[in-house]
């Protein structure tokens, strides 16, 4: 049987058939049996042409990449296409790269996914085309970029020699790249790469740390004496995933570090009885700042060892400062396990009552609501974290509390309140609505106050029927609102008004935000009536005299005759000042 016969009864052949032919047709194949079959296969019907084109995929020791490119150019038919190009990745031409590139930008998956595979088989061959390719589309085209970058990653027996052109680029594919390289130069470069400013290229730069594998580990440990917060918070993270190799380096690393490296390492090490992490966590606990005691709590919580719960216990009774004592009280009562401890311990006197209280952010109860909201006075911000929790866990019963906090004097009590109501979602839109429409005098204008500071625009018609109500304080929240939701236009039109609830309004508006207004009327200050420019005046000199460095902070906003109003009035109140003296 010759081999156009053997080739007539492949086509024909069963899928059970079919290995056992094709192996003997590949087993004594020459250079014009090859081209014979690339011939046929042309003009072959698909299924014929697939089975056909099959054989030439496997084979690899004859010399027909021309013959392969020849039919690249005349084949129409996409998969046969595909089959070609698999032929020819595994025959490593390097004339068909550019042709295979064009079918990565195909729509079709399959044809891209085949190209892909073939530039992945032809290997170093393709690599500088491929670095070039890439290169010129890092900005034109990104995406396109990407894919060729993945094909990169994925080719074996890289060199840095091979990437250095492209080394300057500090980007997160060429990071990926590095990371593939099997070299441990590559690690001081990717150093280098580190960029605090540029998250998704410091990721790429951990991700390709993590590549470089565990035989790397010692030398990632070496870069952590680097005095770089935002590189050691990667570093530890690459190390972490070496398992107990990188856990054995990040704990020689825990002594002389800074309490910034230390917070990354005990971030990424799982707790496992070590007597060297359980003295680190009680120093911690009692000197360590702010942040690193919350982590420290975090582990402490979740590893729940009967031995660290003791030591605790013994380490509060000690005397020690208000602050560390919190901190110890509140890793026990989140541990679930020292609740009768902490009902005897609390028995003392003020300090521990508060303490008590912060405790209790556990399990928050109504009642709890003006302790929890006093709290967000405190300057410690995990105490005012752990109110802010407490009072998230309460908002929903606690709404009409929540709506007379806002009214509170202190900013970050006001800005926190705000922020728990729009954590309702659209909840809080209906429960405001419904104040507005049928609440008392208190409620509605409350009501009308935190809508405005939302900007719930859902509710603008609701308020716009209260600027005609009975009551004073409804009617000036309902249109200080409205006013707000209007935006600076509205505002400078209530200033201009004739009308002297309408100034009244906007000048409210004023002593609310003075740093967001002040800004727009001294801006607009020769258009606006001289009883308005008064009022603006006495009120910026008020905050003044509240909270020294107003006027100072709002001069080096301003320019031309907005600062020399500011300057004017800086030096009036300088003079005030000495007469006083």
């Amino acid at each position: 049987m010759n081999l156009t016969q053997r080739l007539d009864s492949l086509c024909k052949a069963s899928e059970s058939d079919y290995g056992s032919i094709k192996n003997e047709i590949l087993s004594g194949l020459t250079i014009d049996d090859a081209k014979t079959i690339i011939t046929m296969s042309l003009s072959a019907e698909k299924q014929a042409k697939l089975k056909l084109l099959n054989l030439i995929v496997d084979v690899t020791t004859l010399p027909i990449q021309p013959l392969l490119i020849e039919a690249f150019g005349k084949e129409k038919d996409p998969d046969a296409k595909l089959m070609l190009t698999v032929s020819l990745g595994r025959n490593g031409n390097k004339k068909i790269i550019s042709s295979l590139i064009e079918l990565i930008n195909n729509d079709n998956y399959l044809m891209k996914h085949k190209a892909t595979l073939a530039l992945q088989l032809i290997g170093s061959i393709a690599l500088q085309e491929l670095l070039i390719i890439m290169f010129k589309n890092l900005e034109a085209n990104y995406p396109y970029a990407e894919m060729i970058a993945d094909i990169i990653v994925q080719i074996p027996d890289k060199s840095l020699n091979d990437v250095e052109k492209i080394l300057q680029i500090k980007n997160p594919l060429v990071a990926e790249i590095l990371g593939s390289i099997d070299d441990p130069q590559v690690v001081p470069l990717l150093v280098e790469f580190f960029d605090k400013k540029n998250h998704l290229l410091s990721r790429s730069v951990k991700d390709a740390l993590v590549r470089l594998g565990a035989k790397n580990a010692d030398l990632l440990g070496d870069f952590l004496s680097l005095n770089n917060e935002e590189f050691n918070y990667w570093i530890t993270r690459a190390l972490a995933s070496f398992g107990d190799l990188g856990r054995k380096i990040l704990l020689e690393k825990i002594n002389g570090a800074s309490n910034n490296l230390i917070r990354n390492i005990i971030e990424v090490l799982d707790y496992k009885g070590e007597e060297v992490l359980k003295d680190l966590y009680f120093n911690l606990l009692l000197k360590g700042n702010c942040k690193t005691k919350e982590i420290v709590i975090e582990k402490v919580i979740s590893c729940k060892d009967p031995t660290l719960l003791i030591e605790i216990k013994r380490l509060i009774s000690d005397k020690l400062d208000t602050n560390s004592r919190f901190f110890l009280l509140y890793a026990l009562s989140e541990t679930g396990t020292g609740d009768e401890f902490l009902k005897e311990y609390f028995k003392g006197g003020s300090v521990e009552r508060l303490i008590a209280t912060l405790v209790k952010t556990r399990n928050p109860k109504k009642e709890d609501f003006n302790l929890l909201v006093s709290l967000l006075k405190e300057p410690d911000p995990f105490i005012k974290q752990a109110a802010l929790n407490a009072l998230a866990a309460i908002a929903r019963d606690s709404f009409p509390q929540l709506l007379e906090a806002t009214m509170i004097d202190h900013p970050e009590v006001r800005k926190n309140c705000l922020k728990l109501i729009r954590g309702l979602g659209r909840e809080a839109v209906i429960i405001l609505g419904q104040l507005l429409d049928r609440g008392n005098h208190n409620e509605k204008f409350q009501a009308a106050f935190v809508t405005g500071h939302l900007y719930l625009y859902d509710l603008k018609s609701n308020l716009e029927k209260l600027t005609n109500d009975g009551n004073e304080w409804v009617r000036k929240f309902a249109r200080i609102a409205l006013a707000r939701m209007g935006g600076p236009d509205e505002v400078l039109k209530l200033l201009k008004s004739s009308q002297q609830e309408n100034c009244d309004t906007a000048i409210s508006l004023l002593k609310e935000d003075i740093n967001h207004y002040a800004q727009l009327f001294l801006s607009n200050w020769t258009s606006l009536p001289e009883t308005i420019q008064v009022k603006v005046k006495s009120c910026l000199a008020d905050n003044e005299k509240r909270f020294p460095g107003t006027l100072s902070g709002l001069a080096g906003k301003l320019s031309g005759e907005s600062s020399k109003i500011i300057a004017s009035m800086q030096k009036q109140m300088e003079l005030e000042r000495s007469f006083q003296l």
